[in-house]
């Protein structure tokens, strides 16, 4: 009998494999029966006071939203709680979003994230915010926002932190900078509102309802859609724990790594009047760079920011009055580059009380035989700015 070739021997073994894969395609990875006993969770919420920790749950069941809690005296007790009331196992591994409540102090944050991180439940990238309101509060709102945001909170937070110049942390950056030898962190704060009803006229010259449309689960519930307050400011967890204004929240927009897409503006002197430039943060790089001169810190802040103008027409009407091109844009160029030094000067001073921006953990990587023999105060340190903005 003749034996068979090569040739045929892989055709075989191709055939073999083939069928083998096909079939584990069609096979769970995971049995039905495991997945049915847990309760996927799209984001959560932190709450945390001297009777303990409640945690509150955005989830999908059956292709809709619910919200579901538990509480205790910690935080692996209140997730086993959780567990025993709905008679399922939380499972946070897709979880995006940890929103921490507005009362959670500095400790007891530490203490809740440290937790989620060391029994491995959820992915270190996770996005971390304080919420405007209690975490509780925050959730049940989330679960109503109107159809028009998509994946929901989680997807306007990755949003936020590509296209808004807002830097959201993961659950790691923040860990690492509440332990870190600076102590301190800054989250930005979001909130939800009701979305506004629809009054106006409808087709024909007949008056409109006033309602919006709402998915079945909210019709039912007789709620209101709601809508995302944009962050625009920050909660710091220092020494205490403390909200940022607006104001001084802006200088994060220059400060932190991922921030760019955001509307900036700033004032221009024009023949006597204030013209108010508005431009897009195209790119920007960032430094900070700290360091002991005779015992003393100095801190050097670098900037070089690239901004899209958004008023061209407006260039356009001042070259035809006369003033040249070059010279109109220097003079943008210098207002932008004013206004990134008084915002960034304004953030990083407050920065000097409550370390939110790491110049300490800055100076310890850099040098930390100096550092040690620093006392660690830093109402005396020297702030310098080196400051470039480049209008396109």
């Amino acid at each position: 009998m003749k034996k068979p070739d090569r040739k045929y021997k892989n055709r075989i073994l191709v055939l073999l494999f083939s069928a083998m894969f096909i079939f584990i395609s069609l096979s769970p990875l995971v049995p039905m029966a495991e997945v049915d006993s847990r309760l996927m969770v799209n984001s959560v919420g932190i709450d945390a006071d001297e009777e303990g920790v409640t945690v509150t749950c955005e989830t999908i069941n059956g292709g809709t939203n619910e919200v579901v809690y538990g509480n205790g005296a910690m935080m692996a007790e209140a997730l086993q709680n959780l567990n025993e009331r709905y008679g399922r196992r939380i499972e946070l591994g897709h979880c995006g979003l940890i929103a921490l409540g507005s009362e959670l102090k500095r400790d007891d944050a530490i203490t809740v994230l440290l937790n989620i991180l060391s029994d491995g439940m959820i992915n270190t990238g996770c996005s971390v915010i304080s919420a405007s309101t209690s975490a509780r509060e925050f959730i049940s709102k989330a679960v109503l926002l109107t159809k028009s945001t998509g994946s929901g909170i989680s997807g306007f937070v990755s949003f936020s932190d590509a296209q808004a110049s807002v830097t959201i942390p993961s659950v790691l950056e923040t860990v690492q900078a509440l332990k870190s030898k600076s102590g301190a962190a800054a989250l930005p704060i979001v909130g939800l509102k009701d979305k506004e009803e629809d009054k106006g006229q409808g087709s024909g010259g007949t008056q409109g309802t006033g309602v919006t449309e709402q998915s079945t689960s909210q019709n039912d519930a007789g709620s209101k859609e709601t809508e995302i307050e944009p962050p625009s400011t920050a909660r710091v967890f220092g020494s205490e724990t403390y909200e940022l204004s607006e104001e001084d929240a802006r200088g994060f927009v220059w400060l932190l790594p991922r921030t760019k897409g955001g509307m900036v503006e700033a004032d221009m002197e024009t023949e006597g009047q204030t013209f108010v430039l508005r431009a897009v943060v195209e790119d920007k790089k960032t430094s900070i760079e700290p360091e002991l001169v005779g015992g003393n810190p100095v801190i050097t802040i670098k900037v070089d920011a690239r901004l899209r103008f958004v008023q061209r027409y407006a260039i356009l009407a001042e070259v035809e009055e006369g003033e040249e091109l070059n010279a109109l844009l220097d003079r943008m160029n210098a207002a932008y580059e004013k206004r990134i030094e008084e915002e960034v000067r304004r953030t990083a001073e407050l920065s000097l009380t409550d370390d939110f921006l790491g110049f300490r953990t800055r100076l310890y990587r850099r040098d930390p035989s100096g550092f040690s023999a620093w006392s660690g105060d830093l109402s005396g340190a020297e702030l310098r700015f080196d400051i470039k903005a480049s209008v396109l």
